[in-house]
């Protein structure tokens, strides 16, 4: 868990991340073939700005707030995105975008998001 309080962990296995983040967060990608953020925009932002993640599900729903916290904001790191599918649109006009890392020179991607070969 991904916290800057002490929480009860109350479910089975739990830990509470440290504060060398992207240390956590390759010892559990070593234990754990899927790892997933839900609900922590700040968490989330940590781990774009170290390049902590392979992809990337974003749910887009059909609201204005009128405020709120941005996903990209000031001081994220330029990022190249490949769609890794065609979109999903929920019947209430929700969208679901899965997006993965765009290879680069210097990184790998897992074998499951690799583009077809031509």
């Amino acid at each position: 868990m991904a916290s800057r309080q002490a929480p009860a962990l109350e479910w089975d296995r739990s830990a509470q991340l440290g504060p060398d983040v992207a240390s956590a967060v390759h010892e559990l990608r070593d234990r754990h073939e899927e790892t997933h953020v839900i609900g922590s925009l700040n968490f989330a932002q940590t781990l774009f700005a170290r390049r902590l993640f392979d992809r990337l599900t974003l749910w887009v729903y059909p609201i204005v707030l009128g405020g709120g916290k941005r996903v990209f904001d000031d001081g994220v790191l330029p990022v190249n995105f490949r769609l890794l599918e065609p979109a999903i649109t929920s019947p209430r006009g929700a969208v679901q975008l899965r997006y993965a890392l765009a290879a680069s020179p210097n990184r790998q991607l897992p074998s499951d998001t690799r583009p077809p070969a031509v």
